[in-house]
């Protein structure tokens, strides 16, 4: 019920071309659930297009999301992360649809699981507008699937120009709200999910979902950083609500005591950020990974996959210097993407497995 993760990559520059290259070798892979495609895309018209050539050649084989990040490996135009199940670790997969948009049921034993994509609309909204519609139709197919809200195990939450202030407010914090509010209509016993908020070039809004039910979850603290959730209004920003709503997600989340869910993590300290340069921040990074590790039993060599969001092209090389000395065998990616606030340089998040 835990989704295998492998990077494809091409470096061919047409993007129908590069998608055509990368759907052949997906499409050698069994039992794929979502793609994640990295790529360059400046603006919404050229976002649009992309969209439309991925939905046309694509359809409703697998969930995809078009992520308006460009790869940082050398000559590489577009890379996407591909997950999928190894045929014993399912008894059933289907494909269902609430409306006009589909996601993926699983089960496997007394667990089930439902694994979403979602897209705003129309790009023209707000942040808070674009999350509110997305929470509305996340909220039809959980419902749809009698599975609560407090299901939601792990969301990946993509903000076009995350840190800009608009008419609403800060984006980040626009966001926050309209996740907050709908999370606020359950209680989470087991803390909240393990999450990811950063931001892409163009594209709105775009939440990724993992949900599963009847499956032993545990938050993950971690003793260097005050948990997001509790963050004080100090370090949060206006959005459309008298009083800001701090991030709802957990640093890590422990699924059957075997898979570790790392959120997207920075170089913070309490609740404050260290202004540092790259190389210093990817550091504390990941010594804040190694203090999630830790209290979950693991150690770095269970690590199994990486990205790595790194703001400036120019710092790619100083963060893979650290990176570098990680165990050998972590699927990485490196991605130029913006960071929720404006000192942090880098961010990055994983998967571990015991």
């Amino acid at each position: 019920m835990f989704p295998c993760l492998i990077h494809i990559k091409t470096s061919k520059i047409n993007f129908s071309a590069a998608i055509d290259e990368l759907i052949e070798q997906i499409l050698c892979v069994e039992n794929v659930i979502r793609v994640v495609f990295f790529v360059k895309s400046e603006d919404n018209n050229t976002y649009l297009n992309q969209l439309a050539i991925c939905r046309e050649k694509i359809g409703q084989r697998f969930l995809f999301s078009l992520v308006a990040q460009p790869p940082l490996s050398d000559g590489v135009s577009v890379e996407c992360e591909v997950s999928f199940l190894k045929a014993n670790q399912f008894d059933s997969l289907e494909q269902r649809s609430v409306e006009d948009y589909f996601y993926f049921v699983v089960k496997k034993g007394n667990q089930k699981a439902v694994f979403s994509t979602l897209i705003s609309s129309d790009l023209t909204l707000s942040v808070q507008k674009q999350s509110e519609e997305i929470f509305s139709r996340l909220d039809k197919i959980l419902k749809q699937e009698s599975m609560p809200i407090n299901s939601i195990v792990r969301q990946w939450n993509y903000i076009e120009s995350i840190t800009e202030i608009d008419g609403c407010g800060q984006r980040y914090q626009q966001f926050n709200d309209a996740r907050s509010s709908f999370y606020a209509q359950t209680h989470w016993p087991f803390g909240y999910p393990a999450a990811t908020g950063i931001g892409i070039s163009s594209g709105g809004v775009i939440v990724e979902v993992n949900a599963v039910k009847n499956a032993n979850l545990k938050p993950i603290d971690n003793a260097l950083q005050v948990p997001a959730h509790k963050y004080s209004e100090a370090v949060l920003m206006c959005g459309t609500e008298k009083v800001a709503s701090s991030p709802k997600f957990e640093r890590a989340k422990l699924q059957d005591d075997k898979w570790l869910y790392i959120s997207g993590t920075a170089a913070i300290r309490g609740e404050k950020n260290i202004d540092l340069l790259s190389e210093e921040q990817t550091k504390i990074t990941l010594e804040n990974i190694d203090d999630l590790l830790c209290r979950a039993a693991m150690t770095a060599e269970d690590l199994v996959a990486l990205r790595v969001y790194v703001k400036n092209k120019s710092d790619f090389l100083a963060v893979k210097k650290v990176t570098d000395k990680l165990p050998l065998g972590i699927a990485m990616i490196f991605v130029q993407s913006d960071v929720c606030r404006p000192e942090l340089l880098v961010e990055i998040e994983g998967i571990a497995q015991k």
